[in-house]
């Protein structure tokens, strides 16, 4: 029943066995070497304005915002503001989450009439996962 001839191994199996241990290795050793060299720090977070566009009575301005810091942000708040002389109209968009090195898009909507080219943006809260 134990015979050795019996249970001998195919070189084929000896090289599957081979290229998956390596494929295992390699992998588990990208991983470590990717968790050490992670470096610490808050989010960086940086807003940019796409082009306004007009439909019906409202102004509708795309929002993007990058997260190219060294930690999540979460329940990231953009106010966008336009600051003409006479009217000041404000809106405020909410992301749930920006992972490190993501973009995520979004827009935000004003009543028409203002002056695109004064809008003016920023980030005004996020939280740490």
């Amino acid at each position: 029943m134990n015979d050795p001839e019996t249970n001998h191994k195919n070189p084929l199996e000896w090289c599957v066995f081979g290229v998956s241990l390596l494929v295992t290795i390699g992998t588990i050793g990208y991983l470590i070497v990717g968790a050490l060299q992670r470096k610490s720090g808050p989010p960086v977070l940086e807003v940019n304005l796409g082009k306004a566009t007009a439909a019906d009575s409202w102004v509708r301005v795309p929002v993007s915002v990058k997260n190219s810091g060294h930690s999540v942000a979460a329940g990231v708040e953009v106010q966008v503001a336009a600051m003409d002389g006479s009217s000041h109209q404000s809106a405020t968009l909410k992301l749930d989450f920006i992972p490190i090195d993501a973009e995520r898009h979004g827009a935000v909507l004003f009543k028409a009439g203002i002056d695109p080219t004064t809008l003016k943006c920023e980030v005004i809260g996020y939280q740490n996962p």
